[in-house]
């Protein structure tokens, strides 16, 4: 089980999504700090209206198709649940999930300041606080 807690990566701008085995979200600040989501397993992106898309880029890359109307997208609150899920939420409404995985990482946030968060294959997460 992993220890609930808020993320510090409200305020950041999604700028561009890279698809290879894994979804990742650049993301910067007004000031230029800068953050990497990376996504390994599966996810959930749900609109203001409630429409959900999941997805997997391991499985099927264009699944992802979706997560590239966040780019230009401020982040809102991010956190951590007991259970291991990512959740973000946007400016817009967006909301992702993640949910930990148990035979591989799920999950990962590193920051420019030295913030570094990973959800480990036994769904255990591990956190390190920035400067």
């Amino acid at each position: 089980m992993a220890k609930p807690r808020a993320l510090p990566i409200d305020g950041f701008c999604v700028t561009r999504v890279a698809v290879d085995d894994s979804l990742t979200l650049f993301c910067r600040t007004a000031d230029g700090q800068e953050a990497e989501i990376r996504i390994d397993g599966a996810f959930v992106l749900s609109d203001s209206g409630g429409n959900m898309s999941t997805g997997c880029v391991e499985d099927c890359p264009a699944s992802a198709g979706p997560v590239l109307g966040l780019v230009l997208c401020n982040i809102t609150a991010a956190r951590i649940t007991e259970t291991g899920t990512l959740e973000i939420q946007f400016l817009d409404g967006h909301q992702m999930f993640a949910e930990a995985e148990d035979h591989f990482v799920s999950w990962e946030i590193k920051s420019s300041d030295g913030f570094h968060a990973v959800c480990l294959a036994d769904k255990d997460v591990l956190v390190k606080d920035g400067a």
